[in-house]
């Protein structure tokens, strides 16, 4: 049974942990937003960007911002922004699944931006389109760890 929080508690602990997990692999996060902070119009959390340290990403995409993105209903991917075309791209799919362990996000962003990649991957994954007690459940765990470990 999910615990008896809002909502955006439970995903906000699982965006901070992926965060924390990415820059103990070596990916520094500079900033962490939250799209309920940009959009108030009273939906769930629809996702969060965990902007990377541009030094970090220099290799694979010169003079471009990336980030890390996550919504509840697709999961993590690699969004990429170009200033020269004012584009933002999803250039990978980064898990297959809606809610991977943090490690795994972090596993998978130190490959592509090691693999110095020159073509977009998209993997299949289920989108959630509806309430999903398991994953409110898998989030609401992320929510108990933050509050015991501070």
């Amino acid at each position: 049974m999910p615990l008896d929080l809002p909502m955006n508690d439970s995903h906000r602990a699982y965006v901070h942990a992926v965060a924390a997990a990415l820059n103990a692999a070596g990916v520094p996060i500079t900033d962490v937003d939250f799209l309920d902070d940009v959009f108030d119009d009273g939906d769930p959390l629809r996702g969060a960007l965990t902007v990377i340290d541009a030094a970090r990403t220099a290799a694979a995409y010169p003079d471009r911002m990336v980030w890390a993105e996550w919504d509840e209903r697709d999961g993590w991917d690699l969004a990429v922004y170009d200033p020269k075309t004012k584009l933002i791209v999803c250039t990978h799919t980064l898990c297959t699944e809606v809610l991977p362990a943090p490690a795994d996000v972090a596993a998978t962003t130190v490959a592509v931006l090691a693999a110095h990649p020159s073509a977009s991957t998209k993997l299949e994954r289920p989108i959630l389109s509806t309430w999903n007690e398991a994953l409110e459940e898998a989030l609401d765990s992320y929510t108990r760890t933050s509050k015991e470990m501070g």
